[in-house]
């Protein structure tokens, strides 16, 4: 489906970065966008922006849950648990920097979605 040995531009490299990037400005919105565009034109950002995607959605569902019940049990005294939502940033980071090398990496546990 894809040939991880060929060349990749440095304009795909660019958008798969983009997309592991938008967890910290808009999360699974701008993964979505990019896959629609360029699915059929560029394997390897349809491939980074599909693990951006689940990364996301994932990770923004888990922070959510933990950070609204450890409000809920601790009746809102415990607000220094939004730092958790900070968290997956550091993973999108990370992992974008590798798309932007023109590395075919994916996630833990969710790599092979999108090939």
């Amino acid at each position: 489906m894809f040939d991880s040995d060929a060349e990749v531009s440095k304009d795909d490299r660019t958008m798969a970065l983009l997309a592991h990037l938008s967890v910290l400005v808009m999360p699974v919105i701008i993964p979505v966008i990019l896959w629609a565009i360029k699915k059929d034109e560029s394997p390897f950002v349809a491939y980074h922006a599909m693990q951006a995607l689940v990364y996301q959605l994932i990770t923004t569902t888990v922070v959510f849950f933990i950070i609204f019940f450890v409000m809920l049990i601790t009746m809102g005294l415990c607000f220094p648990i939004v730092f958790v939502g900070f968290l997956p940033a550091i993973g999108g980071i990370l992992y974008g920097l590798k798309a932007n090398e023109g590395q075919w990496v994916g996630y833990p546990l969710i790599e092979g979605i999108g090939r």
